[in-house]
């Protein structure tokens, strides 16, 4: 299932309340936020939602206002708490380029070593 809102001023208030949607949804697999002037406090909205999140695999946020906190938010999220998006597009935001990069890595982590694969050993 994808969900493309580019191009809809979600902002800071429509992005921290899709954060909400997000922790709870179970079949989004894309979503597409470019261009919405979304800035730190949407990006953590959203990180908070991604946290609990188990299905999304691709997360597009070019074209936004978010700075460096936002981003860190995004990137500690994918880092320690989401481990299924594989694919972020976050390019032409204020945010620091180094920031962007460890943004990156985790998604890059995430399809290297994924976390929500559940080991079962059943002893012999």
């Amino acid at each position: 299932c994808e969900l493309d809102l580019s191009i809809n001023l979600i902002q800071d208030i429509g992005s921290a309340a899709l954060g909400k949607v997000l922790a709870k949804n179970r079949s989004l697999k894309m979503l597409h936020l470019d261009r919405n002037k979304i800035a730190d406090v949407g990006a953590t909205g959203i990180a908070e939602g991604l946290g609990q999140n188990t299905t999304l695999v691709e997360l597009g946020l070019e074209y936004n206002a978010i700075l460096d906190g936002g981003m860190s938010q995004l990137q500690c999220c994918l880092e320690s708490q989401n481990s299924t998006v594989v694919k972020a597009r976050a390019s032409h935001n204020p945010a620091h380029p180094a920031i962007l990069q460890r943004l990156l890595k985790a998604c890059a982590e995430n399809i290297t070593t994924p976390r929500h694969i559940k080991y079962k050993v059943t002893p012999a």
